[in-house]
């Protein structure tokens, strides 16, 4: 890591009493000693961290991206955490090899799953990496909605210069929380490629002690004891035991919140009505060896939510790498499905029955269709009010639909070789309603073969009203670059 190319975002928990809430356009603001922010209001103080050190590593356009989310230990700033993403060498590349400028276009940083009590993030850059000198410019201060903030930043308050000085984006989070507040950051971006990266973690912000649980109250039995993939106290036995012990919810301990259920091999099946409440966020992994949930069962049409969870690293041979859904299944505003893999619909196949997604399917790959989500056979229906972005297939990089489909929030940025990159609708009933949807970013034809169509929608009827295909140079192309303008069936 010393002789890496370093960037590091940090966060930092107060307890602020907030009177008013600020504008979200960028300002600087220069202070000394940001720290240790006196209290306001109520007689509120700064929260110490929730120490951790945790990370991941990934191998994009050659170079290989290590990244670790922590705290600062005991330097005297150690209220504040930070995420880091370094390149080291690039693989295939000479040792040492590892100064290749890698620029990230459309860099956004997010924070999901937060509580409702904190209300804003502080975003600010740290000029000097020195304990003795704290010097702090203010960025912009972006409220926090249903629990999420999307912050787009500027690619050079990312850059830092390796050695003493360098620049970094701390992050302050304000409002009244008490105890430890969980949530998830998660920092994405483009490679000069055109290939997505995304880096994300449940993160704990705030003290050890006395966490805030932002779970509802249900009885011992429906509570998830451990991480384990199966055993007593597993989410597992609490699912498999549904038909028993009668749980209409199951939650998690705080133990257990903010961290990571991997799956030694099996899918997790959802046969009983539940609703699966990751309280601040807990992440579900298929370890790249099977699927994550599939909701169905022989006897009943299930109806499941599942809110405040992560679905990642979900495998499937056939449809659906992180779920499989043949019920009536809820995504809430708090759920992720992320980084899953099928041949159809790698993040959700859903095989004629009612989905509804409220929250986000992201950077999911199909090898052939729907990149995001599948919406198989003609009872199958598909309602979009969050978001379906930086997905991959062949066709339907976002959504392959055959069934009825609404969309009243975004689809953008997903690609696919062939035709659809947003959407490819196929004698299917697709709806674009009111100003909440928008389809943009997208990318069919991303080979350059010049026979394939629609990078923001391909359908097999007319091209629908009401359509939101956003403003230049975000629209929707045909080709890997931004020439050709085609937001609907080869139609600029």
């Amino acid at each position: 890591m010393r002789n890496s190319r370093l960037i590091r975002v940090g966060m930092l928990i107060s307890s602020l009493a907030i009177v008013g809430m600020m504008s979200c356009n960028l300002r600087e603001r220069e202070s000394r000693n940001p720290t240790a922010p006196q209290p306001q209001g109520g007689g509120s103080s700064a929260l110490s961290n929730y120490a951790q050190m945790e990370g991941g590593s990934t191998v994009v356009d050659g170079h290989q991206l290590n990244w670790v989310i922590s705290d600062w230990g005991t330097l005297p700033y150690n209220q504040w955490m930070y995420m880091e993403v370094n390149e080291q060498d690039a693989i295939g590349k000479p040792p040492g090899d590892n100064q290749i400028p890698v620029t990230l276009g459309n860099v956004v940083l997010s924070f999901s799953g937060l509580p409702a009590a904190v209300r804003e993030i502080m975003i600010g850059v740290k000029a000097v990496h020195d304990a003795n000198d704290q010097t702090f410019i203010e960025r912009g201060r972006f409220a926090v909605v249903d629990g999420r903030v999307d912050i787009p930043l500027d690619y050079g308050d990312l850059v830092n210069y390796f050695g003493v000085t360098h620049y970094s984006i701390w992050f302050q989070a304000l409002g009244d929380a008490n105890g430890r507040a969980c949530g998830q950051i998660a920092l994405s971006g483009v490679m000069p490629s055109g290939q997505s990266v995304t880096f994300s973690k449940q993160v704990c912000f705030g003290t050890n002690s006395a966490p805030v649980s932002t779970c509802p109250t249900v009885p011992a039995e429906c509570v998830v004891q451990n991480t384990n993939d199966s055993g007593a106290g597993s989410l597992r036995r609490m699912l498999d035991d549904l038909g028993t012990t009668g749980c209409t919810t199951i939650t998690f301990a705080d133990t257990v919140v903010g961290k990571t259920i991997t799956l030694a091999g099996t899918e997790l099946t959802v046969a009983n009505d539940v609703t699966i409440d990751g309280c601040a966020g807990v992440t579900i992994s298929g370890n790249n060896r099977s699927r994550v949930f599939l909701v169905y069962s022989a006897t009943a049409t299930v109806t499941a939510t599942l809110t405040g969870l992560t679905i990642t690293g979900g495998r499937s041979s056939g449809g659906g790498g992180g779920i499989f859904n043949v019920g009536t299944l809820t995504l809430a505003s708090s759920t992720k499905v992320s980084n899953n893999k099928a041949f159809d619909g790698g993040g959700i196949y859903n095989n004629g029955g009612i989905l509804t997604v409220n929250g986000e399917v992201s950077n999911n790959t199909a090898d052939g269709y729907g990149g995001g989500i599948v919406n198989a056979v003609i009872v199958a229906t598909l309602t979009v009010n969050g978001t379906v972005s930086n997905n991959t297939a062949f066709d339907g990089g976002g959504i392959f639909n055959f069934g009825t489909l609404t969309v009243n929030g975004t689809v953008s940025n997903n690609t696919v070789l062939g035709s659809g990159g947003g959407i490819y609708n196929w004698r299917g009933t697709l709806t674009l309603t009111g100003s909440g949807n928008l389809i943009e970013g997208n990318h069919c034809d991303n080979n350059n073969t010049g026979r394939s169509f629609g990078g923001g929608i391909w359908t097999s009827g007319s091209c629908p009203a009401g359509a939101n295909y956003g403003t230049a140079p975000n629209q929707n192309f045909r080709g890997s670059g931004t020439g050709t303008i085609d937001n609907c069936n080869g139609n600029p």
